[in-house]
């Protein structure tokens, strides 16, 4: 089969590897859609501690079951389905409490095993049997059903930090992630969503997706035109979706009394000043 084989550093390269073999309990998709994670990226131009190169990334992946094992009895031949990347040990404290999303032993899709950057994919057995593969359902296309994995992470984000009716919110970053941010504040009812980015053409390409408010926060001081927006109201939620360690300094001075925030980046090897 053909993969996207990350060989080095900032070296991908499409090339013919071998086909996925089918264990007794294993499941084979065709990937039909793999959509690119900032992690990709990141690890694209970075590297990853756990993943040794060369390496298949993509765990954002939908595609069609075309081969089962003999001991595969909950899904058949041509079934279309999601695949969640994370598979949870089940034995840890953290799992026993029901929070496989903090297990100690978790084993990522497209970090630990070849990812969807593939024709074909093997999903384990133990992936399979802890529910890994979700069907997807009639009218949904694979490029959407590919984008689920992330949306999952807005939706867990927003009912950590409890968004809801009546409420100011504030997403800083107008990339994917938060423009599903912003989608979701509004459908949970959130009376005033803003939205931030230091670029303006991604705030442009936002622009559909319904924000009451758009601030280019590299012409203007955010904190000001927030405010004056929202004729001085402080954001009772605030949402970090870029990596960007003033972007997470400007949330804590935007939160309201009683508000919270929550960051979906990733800042390594820095120190944050000024958080009283």
């Amino acid at each position: 089969m053909k993969a996207a084989v990350l060989e080095d550093i900032k070296k991908l390269v499409v090339k013919q590897v071998s086909d996925p073999c089918c264990g007794e309990g294993d499941v084979i998709v065709k990937v039909e859609a793999c959509s690119v994670c900032g992690a990709d990226i990141r690890t694209y131009n970075f590297g990853h501690r756990n993943i040794i190169l060369p390496h298949i990334l993509g765990h954002e992946i939908a595609g069609m079951i075309v081969e089962k094992g003999k001991n595969v009895n909950n899904f058949r031949i041509g079934d279309r389905v999601n695949i969640y990347p994370a598979i949870a040990c089940n034995e840890c404290d953290w799992c026993r409490r029901g929070m496989q999303v903090r297990c100690d032993n978790t084993i990522q899709i497209g970090d630990d095993t070849p990812g969807g950057f593939a024709e074909y994919i093997k999903i384990p057995a133990k992936a399979v049997n802890n529910g890994s593969l979700i069907t997807i359902p009639e009218g949904l296309s694979y490029e959407l059903a590919a984008v689920t994995e992330p949306l999952g992470c807005v939706l867990n984000g927003q009912e950590l930090c409890n968004v809801k009716m009546g409420d100011v919110v504030l997403v800083i970053g107008a990339g994917p992630i938060g423009c599903m941010h912003v989608i979701l504040a509004k459908a949970r009812g959130a009376r005033t969503v803003i939205l931030a980015d230091i670029n303006q053409k991604r705030l442009e390409l936002a622009e559909e997706i319904g924000a009451d408010c758009y601030i280019n926060s590299s012409e203007t001081v955010l904190s000001d035109k927030m405010l004056e927006y929202t004729r001085g109201k402080k954001a009772d939620v605030v949402i970090v979706a870029c990596n960007s360690q003033k972007a997470i300094q400007d949330s804590l001075e935007l939160l309201d009394w009683g508000g919270e925030t929550i960051n979906l980046c990733r800042i390594a090897q820095r120190r944050f000043n000024n958080t009283d």
